[in-house]
Order: structure tokens, then C-alpha cells, then sequence
């Protein structure tokens, strides 16, 4: 499988980011009203804000969403907020690449993110994460990493 490229969500692909987010809640750990028809417009608005602070990361095709946290005072990125791959794209170096592309954008020194699944954990530590308190076991897992 080629690797797809990444690029900012705009905020007109909201619709389709919606999607991709809530075909991974469970795994996610995105509480059940998130995802629900009553809460769609509430979601839609959220996705469309972080977009318009350059908060998504996605491809054409939609393999994969990060969301990422941006630090209150700088608005710098802090962390990833949400990654999510879609199901048939998993196993095959997308989630991986996006963590890589993401640890390189400008300005990134350090993120934090909590594995919600020991697939995602495995990931992680393969991108050079590390457990913040690695004698506590169970999901989620509070992962930090640095640029050195």
C-alpha cells in the first residue's frame, strides 16, 4: 500500500471527518451521545472549529484523522486529542506515518496522547512515545513524547 499524503481538514470535510471519527468511538473511547443524531450538528460545529485552527490532519481519501490539542496560552500543538485509521488501512503504516508527520510540523517539541487500545499503545511506542507512568496497566495509557 502506497502512503497516503497529509494534509489540514478544511472545514468543509467535516461530514466525511465525522464519519471516520464515529466508525472508531468505541475503540476511541468517545462517549456514546458524541456520535449521536441528536449531537451530530454539535459534532459537525466542533470538527468545522478545529479545522479552522489548523487542528485536523487527514488525507484525500479519508484513511486517517488526527485531531490534535493546542496549548491554551501559545496555541501551540500539544498533543493528539483523536487518530483514528480506518479499518482497512490499519496494519499497513498509515497511523504510524501520520504520528511521524505530525511529530515533524513546525514548532512541535513535545506531545502527549493516552492510548485508548494496545494496538495504538504498540504504535506509539514504535514512534518513540513513552509511558508517562509505566507501572500503571489498562486503558487509557497517558503517552508523552519529545523531540530530543
Amino acid at each position: 500500500m502506497t502512503l497516503p499524503a497529509f494534509r489540514l481538514g478544511r472545514r468543509g470535510d467535516a461530514e466525511a471527518l465525522a464519519e471516520l471519527l464515529c466508525s472508531a468511538a468505541g475503540e476511541i473511547g468517545l462517549e456514546e451521545p458524541v456520535c449521536s443524531a441528536q449531537k451530530r450538528d454539535d459534532l459537525l460545529n466542533w470538527i468545522r472549529e478545529k479545522c479552522y485552527y489548523s487542528s485536523v490532519w487527514t488525507t484525500d481519501g479519508y484513511e486517517a484523522l488526527a485531531i490534535l490539542n493546542r496549548c491554551a496560552r501559545s496555541k501551540c500543538i500539544c498533543g493528539i486529542q483523536h487518530l483514528v485509521v480506518r479499518p482497512e488501512c490499519r496494519r499497513r503504516g498509515v497511523g504510524t506515518a501520520m504520528v511521524r508527520h505530525l511529530q515533524e510540523l513546525t514548532g512541535v517539541t513535545s506531545l502527549i496522547v493516552e492510548a485508548q487500545n494496545q494496538p495504538a499503545e504498540e504504535m506509539l511506542l514504535r514512534t518513540g512515545f513513552a509511558h508517562d507512568n509505566p507501572t500503571m496497566r489498562g486503558c487509557p495509557i497517558r503517552m508523552t513524547w519529545t523531540r530530543f
